[in-house]
């Protein structure tokens, strides 16, 4: 019996094992390109099926969560960008800025969260990086963006919930709520 080379199986073969082999290397390639990375297992995450008790306030989008241990986790909100309401490093105060850490104050105070993650979730100051929803089900992103109190702002490769913050801040423009008040 004489083997028959059917090239389009071999083709195929070939194709499915270099899609394979990046697939694979992806984590790889995501650590070269945002080299503060860190792996999960060298700093814990909060469950993104359970609800944190938040601690405080540090701005418009960000803010601690209890999770049990002293110092808490620092959560940055994915997504958005709030003004800095006071002045640190070097970063300074700006307009609406206070406003704006009144308000996510006011939304997160007393509150529980539960956080959802996108592809990259710390940043290069070791901040988790987070989606935030309340018990009961409000998207707090995207609460914030559509009041005005912070426009929404996409980093590569986190782009989970764009269309819905891109909507959230069309709105709070078009009405002229928060910052965009003339």
């Amino acid at each position: 019996m004489r083997f028959k080379f059917n090239q389009k199986a071999h083709i195929g073969h070939v194709i499915f094992t270099i899609f394979c082999f990046m697939l694979s290397s992806c984590e790889n390639i995501l650590e070269l390109q945002f080299p503060w990375i860190k792996k999960e297992s060298e700093f814990p995450l909060a469950s993104d099926e359970l609800f944190y008790k938040v601690k405080w306030v540090s701005d418009g989008d960000t803010f601690w969560i209890d999770d049990g241990t002293q110092t808490g986790i620092k959560v940055r909100l994915l997504g958005i960008d709030a003004p800095e309401s006071v002045d640190y490093g070097d970063k300074i105060q700006q307009e609406f800025g206070k406003e704006s850490h009144r308000f996510v104050d006011s939304l997160l105070k007393n509150k529980k969260v539960r956080l959802e993650y996108d592809i990259v979730k710390f940043d290069k100051y070791g901040r988790t990086l987070a989606y935030a929803f309340l018990e009961d089900g409000t998207f707090v992103n995207q609460k914030i963006v559509s009041h005005g109190f912070a426009v929404k702002l996409t980093y590569a490769p986190n782009f989970k919930y764009t269309e819905i913050l891109h909507s959230a801040e069309d709105s709070a423009y078009h009405h002229q709520l928060g910052l965009w008040r003339k």
